[in-house]
C-alpha cells in the first residue's frame, strides 16, 4: 500500500510546471508597475490560488491515473524500494527477473488505481482553502503545495 503523501507528492510534482509559475502570476496580479499594490482582492487572488492548484491537480490526475501514467514516465515510475534492491539483483540473476519486473508493474499500476481515487479528497482541500492557506502557497516555496495537501488531505487518504 502507498502512503497518502506519497501519491500527493507525485501529483505535486507532475503538475509543478502549471505550478512553477503560479507565484510570479499572482504577484503580477496583485502589483502594478512600481511595485504599488493592485485592486486585486484577498478573495480575487484566494480564488485565482484555487483555481490554479485545482487545475494542476486535475492535470497530475489526468496524467497519472491512466495505464502507464506512472509506468511509462521515468520521471515518477516506482522502481523496487532501495531495500529490496539486493534481492531483487540476486532474483534476476537466478532467473526471476520477469517476477521481479510484474512486482514493479504491479506497483506501478497501483499508483496509477489509486490516483483516480485521491481526486475527490484533493478537490475538498482545494475548496477548503483559505486566504492564509493561499498566501503560505505563494510564498512557501517548492514545497508549499505539497506540505498544504499533506497537511490537509493525507488523513482523508490514508482512511481511504
Amino acid at each position: 500500500m502507498f502512503r497518502p503523501t506519497f501519491i500527493i507528492a507525485l501529483l505535486c510534482i507532475t503538475s509543478s510546471t502549471f505550478a512553477a509559475s503560479l507565484e510570479d502570476k499572482l504577484r503580477g496580479a496583485l502589483t502594478t508597475k512600481g511595485g504599488a499594490t493592485s485592486s486585486l482582492s484577498q478573495t480575487d487572488a484566494t480564488g485565482g490560488v484555487k483555481e490554479a492548484l485545482a487545475r494542476g491537480v486535475e492535470q497530475a490526475i489526468s496524467q497519472l491515473g491512466k495505464p502507464d501514467g506512472f509506468f511509462r514516465d521515468q520521471a515518477v515510475k516506482i522502481l523496487v524500494p532501495k531495500k529490496l534492491r539486493k534481492v531483487t539483483d540476486l532474483a534476476k540473476k537466478l532467473g526471476y527477473g520477469q517476477q521481479v519486473d510484474n512486482f514493479e508493474l504491479a506497483m506501478n499500476r497501483g499508483a496509477e488505481q489509486a490516483v483516480p481515487a485521491a481526486s475527490n479528497i484533493l478537490g475538498d482541500a482545494v475548496r477548503g482553502m483559505s486566504v492564509k492557506d493561499a498566501v503560505s502557497l505563494v510564498r512557501g516555496g517548492d514545497s508549499a503545495a505539497t506540505d498544504y495537501f499533506r497537511r490537509t488531505a493525507s488523513t482523508n487518504l490514508h482512511a481511504r
